[in-house]
């Protein structure tokens, strides 16, 4: 007797369970019989396409620009094998130029020239030969004379006599490997030139000597 009364007393609880318990399968079976919206589906899918593509194509197109940007063109003329204008990779060194133009001219005046200058964009540059009253070679869009005829003069190139290395001090005039070694070392020992007639207090470099340098140095 007990255990029927129980269960008339649970019964309103147990009515209340399942009805709660049909309800919430009556709505997940609504949930998951609504049809799909295919066009819906296909314009997501369309679109994710789309912005894909476009992000490739800006990536193209900035890689272009960026390699673009990382070549110069320089014309050269003069003492060289091969005149003409050449594409070249940005920060490359005149003597890099040289190279691309098939060397130097046997006839070319090296000591009138300085290989390590680094290139600009759009540069003329003119390598001198031998016995031209020409200053040292330098990057100018000012550069006047007849490319075809190889006659030309180009802005003078200074070499930083603070900075040079020994290498670099040899394309003076009249600057052996011994004298720019002892250029360096007078550096080293009593600090930075203040000014370029400085040089003649280094040893074996006297007046006349710097004379044939003066226009090719700077401080």
């Amino acid at each position: 007797m007990k255990y029927v009364e129980l269960l008339k007393q649970k019964k309103a609880y147990v009515i209340g369970a399942i009805v709660l318990l049909a309800g919430g399968l009556l709505i997940a079976m609504k949930l998951f019989t609504q049809p799909v919206d295919n066009e819906q589906v296909f314009k997501d899918v369309s679109n994710s396409s789309s912005s894909g593509q476009s992000t490739v194509k800006n990536a193209r197109a900035t890689s272009k620009k960026e390699q673009k940007n990382t070549r110069i063109t320089v014309d050269i003329f003069g003492a060289v094998a091969h005149e003409g204008v050449y594409q070249i990779a940005a920060g490359a060194r005149l003597n890099d130029l040289i190279k691309l133009a098939g060397g130097i001219d046997v006839k070319a005046d090296l000591k009138a020239i300085n290989r390590a200058l680094i290139l600009t964009d759009e540069a003329k540059i003119y390598v001198p030969y031998q016995g031209e009253n020409a200053p040292a070679v330098g990057i100018s869009e000012n550069t006047t004379g007849d490319a075809g005829s190889g006659k030309g003069t180009a802005a003078a190139a200074k070499i930083d006599i603070n900075q040079a290395t020994v290498s670099e001090l040899q394309e003076l005039n009249g600057i052996g490997e011994k004298k720019a070694e002892q250029i360096v070392t007078y550096r080293e020992e009593n600090g930075p030139f203040k000014d370029a007639k400085e040089l003649t207090n280094v040893s074996g470099i006297g007046d006349k000597t710097f004379e044939g340098l003066a226009d090719q140095v700077t401080v």
